[in-house]
């Protein structure tokens, strides 16, 4: 739990300013509103314009997420800082998010059309979770509201602390579904396991409680037997989740043969907006 802090107080956005940006923009202000925290907008250009034509995007840019900033009357309480960065968005956004002291990274998840094009392989929110030391947020859909349902992919190692942790950050006021998927064994026994395990975070989910003013923090929890991303995916589709909180580790991210692909494959399916943090 130490990983984390259980209050907001930076949130950076990193938009390239097409359509689905707008999504990340107004979950990154929600957030900020709810944390009383500042938001950090930033929009990195490629490098090797020419003056005039990089004179004119960073004007056309900043007018851009103005605009898109004053669409949301939550934009009136919270501190926005408008970053235009000439570099790569692939290391700037990281690099950023570290001079900054940011929370947490918020970025709008592509949902084209054509399958082939949904894979998050290769992409820079793969970059981006790869290098960042706090949690990504990859944003699908509008932020109408808070995150009210949300389920948490818990393996009861410490990288099931870490997501709990991750959760409580961005979403302490909604239900956190946590579900643990295991081979083999007694579902009985498997879920007494669970229970242990969230006796034993029982502080942590009093702290957040106490941050936010509730008197705790509501869960449910559940034990599977089934691969995690069958699991996972019922949980989200049955319970209608409006995010998913996953964990990976190491240096290679998103690696496949790191993770058995569940994190990947269930980002690429589009469920929902999905919360990723790297651990070591």
């Amino acid at each position: 739990m130490s990983l984390y802090t259980s209050v907001l107080k930076r949130v950076l956005v990193a938009t390239d300013l097409p359509d689905h940006a707008d999504h990340a923009i107004e979950r990154g202000l929600q957030l900020a509103a709810a944390h009383a925290a500042e938001l950090d907008v930033v929009h990195v250009m490629e490098e090797g314009l020419p003056p005039d034509a990089q004179a004119e995007i960073t004007a056309t840019s900043e007018a851009r997420v103005r605009e898109k900033l004053a669409a949301s009357p939550l934009s009136e309480n919270v501190p926005v800082t408008i970053g235009l960065v000439i570099g790569l968005a692939e290391t700037d956004i990281v690099e950023r998010s570290v001079m900054t002291n940011a929370d947490c990274i918020v970025l709008g998840l592509h949902d084209r059309l054509l399958p082939e094009n949904l894979a998050i392989e290769g992409t820079l929110a793969e970059t981006v979770i790869r290098s960042s030391k706090v949690p990504v947020l990859l944003v699908r859909n509008p932020a109408d509201s808070a995150y009210r349902t949300v389920v948490v992919g818990i393996d009861l190692s410490p990288r099931s602390d870490a997501a709990i942790a991750a959760a409580l950050l961005v979403a302490p006021d909604a239900t956190l579904h946590l579900v643990h998927a295991y081979e083999g064994g007694d579902e009985p026994d498997a879920l007494r396991s669970v229970e242990t395990f969230i006796a034993a975070e029982r502080q942590v989910f009093e702290r957040a409680a106490s941050q936010v003013g509730l008197p705790e923090i509501a869960t449910r929890i559940a034990a599977k037997p089934g691969d995690p991303r069958d699991v996972l995916r019922n949980y989200v589709t049955g319970e209608t989740a409006d995010l998913l909180v996953m964990s990976t580790h190491g240096r290679s991210g998103l690696s496949r043969s790191l993770l058995g692909s569940v994190t990947t494959d269930l980002i690429n399916e589009r469920l929902c907006d999905v919360l990723v943090l790297r651990t070591e």
